[in-house]
């Protein structure tokens, strides 16, 4: 069994690394990080984002940064796919 969270910056409160921590915990951190519990599980990041601009600054943006030090503090996988579909003007899907 493993977990698959499905986290995006615009659906969060805070960029900040520790509100966005506290976020992630209440929301599926506690899967993984109590492993005496019954719903202890791995957890693998499939699928997150940051923003529907077709630039580079959304690899830079804080909470970018944020999100991937959750992973590295953690500990736990995750998977970036960079060359897919993007939404970037809002009005359709533009694959590839």
């Amino acid at each position: 069994l493993v977990y698959s969270s499905h986290d995006y910056s615009w659906s969060q409160s805070s960029d900040a690394y520790q509100q966005l921590s506290k976020t992630l915990d209440a929301n599926w951190g506690f899967i993984f990080q109590q492993s005496s519990q019954p719903y202890f599980a791995p957890v693998w990041m499939g699928e997150f984002g940051e923003c529907h601009e077709n630039n580079n600054g959304c690899l830079q943006s804080t909470w970018w940064k944020s999100i991937t030090q959750y992973a590295e503090t953690y500990d736990f996988e995750w998977a970036y796919w960079a060359i897919d579909g993007t939404e970037s003007t809002g009005s359709g899907r533009c694959y590839g």
